[in-house]
């Protein structure tokens, strides 16, 4: 009797084992990658939040959240 629970409980888990390694392929987040290009990004002075649209030459507030423009060290334009 031991014998067949035991085999019983092997195999339930082993089904139950397949069946999770099938799921998490098919449920893998998707990374979606950033657009690094608009002016938030590339502008000498960027909002630390990245909001969409913020970004400016000289220093100043960012018009979505408010934060204070902090000065961007990936900037490449030409120097001031």
């Amino acid at each position: 009797m031991i014998k067949y629970l035991i085999l019983v409980s092997l195999f339930s888990f082993s089904i139950l084992a397949c069946q999770n390694k099938t799921e998490s392929k098919e449920n893998k987040p998707v990374i979606e990658k950033t657009d690094n290009t608009g002016p938030e990004y590339t502008s000498r002075y960027i909002c630390p939040m990245y909001c969409k649209g913020s970004g400016a030459d000289t220093m100043g507030i960012c018009p979505v959240c408010g934060m204070d423009y902090e000065l961007n060290p990936e900037f490449k334009g030409s120097e001031l």
